[in-house]
């Protein structure tokens, strides 16, 4: 009798509206889709589209907004010069993820050989 580990997904380890990703661990769920329409964000800027794998993209399209301003994904059109004072004070963390996250447990998978 042989043995070896596994990870496996676990989705129901991690938060409502997340699943497992084998690599990254947690991950918000994204929304499945059939038409564009259903990936509406209520952002006015942004273009939503439908990907062939029925996962919705939100993407920020600055031609949308005003000459001043940007598109933000989440805030719709901001000026320019908010976009800049953002930048230079935020805080960039870094993370880094082992091949066993907190949703993909190292199970024990039992071989048997056939004698």
């Amino acid at each position: 009798e042989s043995s070896t580990c596994s990870n496996i997904a676990v989705d129901n380890l991690c938060a409502n509206g997340q699943y497992c990703d084998m690599n990254m661990g947690c991950q918000e769920e994204t929304m499945k889709c059939t038409s564009n329409a259903d990936c509406n964000d209520d952002i006015a800027c942004t273009v939503d589209v439908c990907n062939a794998d029925f996962t919705c993209a939100n993407l920020p399209a600055d031609n949308l907004c005003g000459d001043e301003s940007s598109c933000d994904v989440n805030a719709g059109c901001i000026d320019r010069d908010q976009v800049i004072d953002e930048v230079s004070s935020t805080t960039v963390e870094t993370q880094t993820f082992s091949t066993t996250s907190a949703c993909t447990p190292l199970l024990p998978i039992f071989m048997t050989s056939a004698t």
